[in-house]
């Protein structure tokens, strides 16, 4: 059966475009219909006004809209679909069909993919591009882009839809699942663990995130600590959720990075299409380097990617819990893949997070740091030797989350361009006493 549904769109379908004379129609559901907030079944709408492939791809759209969690009504304007549409692949039978959604004062260029299994009667949707999932503004249309002008005059049908309606169409097709979320402890092999102290140790967490309708996927190894004591001392046992609320803040980070805004780019088409550039670039810097590693995590507002988040224990004692958090992504249509490191350090005495200028001082000096020697690079790129590196790295104005302790060195994340490198030196060398 599984063969049967992948193949592709055959006569049944066609028939069933041309039994409707694939003409241009309109099948929206009245205005105040559209507006209300409940659930919605609009007698004007039946199975035999809306060809059964654009029913399928209606109840596709809201299944995606109620599984996202995304709110209001949206006008879709629908391209042709099946053997008439220019996005036909032929004998392969797989179809795609250009949609256009409405709503909530903003525009969405969306792209459904499908196959039909003549035999079963069912579709099979699979490899969409549905940026109203995500709902980044990056990824909006313009009301005077080609495509809105176009898919407003041109669309064959037009029909609202949101996640609260009930539309009056059998389900007849299979898709990808929609976002999955886990969050467990792990077993890890004990011989590989850093170890535990005498009034703490350390349990593994796997968070993963599953969005196949996106293609986006997610996977945060972490650490939480059990502090012994916290049984029956409701004084540890506040400073045990204290710490493992630092480290999963240290952990579920996002992606956040300013906007500009153009005067007069609510009025004006060529200041809006400017404003949206810079952003885009803007967007772009951020989400593909390190700066950005602020704000709360929104594991929804990310597609077509992946994120891999891990990490090290540097340092585990009973004054302080040291580690660098690492982190891989990829994302379509990136030039590149890209990688970075985050560090944090916890007093485990006052379940605070540790500043750079609480192991160095106040009146640290970089440069000075630098030049004493003391440093020695952890790895380095092609062809250099770590001399470059050391004088060539960018100079941050802040620290605190870009160090890290060991046993007896302090450790420095640093970065230039989109490479990173640690650099470490021995307390002693560097004048450091209390570590």
């Amino acid at each position: 059966m599984l063969a049967a549904l992948l193949t592709g769109c055959g006569s049944t379908e066609k028939a069933a475009l041309e039994s409707t004379g694939n003409h241009t129609g309109e099948v929206s559901l009245p205005e105040e219909a559209a507006l209300s907030e409940e659930t919605i079944l609009s007698e004007e709408v039946s199975s035999s006004t809306l060809p059964e492939v654009y029913q399928q791809m209606l109840l596709y759209i809201q299944e995606g809209l109620r599984g996202h969690g995304i709110e209001g009504t949206y006008q879709v304007y629908f391209g042709t679909a099946g053997d008439d549409s220019d996005m036909a692949f032929g004998s392969g039978g797989s179809y795609d069909c250009e949609l256009l959604l409405e709503g909530e004062g903003n525009l969405w260029m969306e792209r459904l993919s499908y196959a039909y299994d003549e035999d079963s009667g069912w579709y099979t949707f699979d490899g969409q591009y549905e940026p109203v999932l995500a709902g980044d503004l990056v990824w909006s249309e313009n009301e005077d882009s080609d495509f809105v002008t176009k898919m407003r005059a041109d669309s064959v049908y037009v029909h609202a839809v949101s996640g609260e309606m009930q539309l009056p169409y059998p389900v007849r097709y299979c898709a990808e699942s929609g976002p999955v979320e886990r969050d467990e402890r792990i077993e890890m092999c004990p011989h590989e663990q850093r170890g535990e102290t005498d009034s703490y140790d350390l349990w593994t967490m796997l968070y993963t995130y599953e969005d196949e309708r996106l293609d986006m996927y997610i996977t945060i190894l972490y650490p939480r600590i059990s502090m012994y004591a916290a049984y029956d001392d409701a004084e540890m046992k506040s400073l045990q959720d204290s710490v493992n609320a630092l480290i999963r803040d240290a952990f579920f980070y996002s992606y956040t990075y300013p906007e500009v805004r153009l005067s007069g780019a609510d009025d004006d088409a060529e200041m809006k299409k400017l404003q949206a550039s810079i952003n885009s670039r803007i967007r772009e810097s951020f989400l593909y380097s390190s700066g950005g590693n602020v704000g709360t995590f929104q594991p929804q507002g990310h597609m077509y990617g992946s994120i891999d988040r891990n990490y090290i224990i540097t340092r585990m004692d009973e004054n302080y819990l040291s580690m660098r958090i690492y982190e891989f992504n990829s994302f379509r249509g990136a030039n590149h893949p890209n990688e970075w490191e985050n560090g944090i350090t916890i007093d485990m005495h006052t379940g605070k997070v540790l500043q750079f200028c609480d192991v160095v001082g106040e009146d640290w000096d970089l440069e000075a740091f630098i030049d004493s020697g003391a440093f020695h690079c952890m790895w380095f790129w092609e062809n250099d030797t770590g001399e470059y590196w050391m004088n060539h790295f960018d100079r941050r104005n802040e620290w605190d989350t870009n160090f890290y302790l060991t046993d007896k060195a302090l450790g420095l994340i640093t970065e230039s361009s989109r490479y990173y490198t640690n650099i470490e030196a021995d307390f002693e060398d560097l004048g450091i006493s209390g570590f």
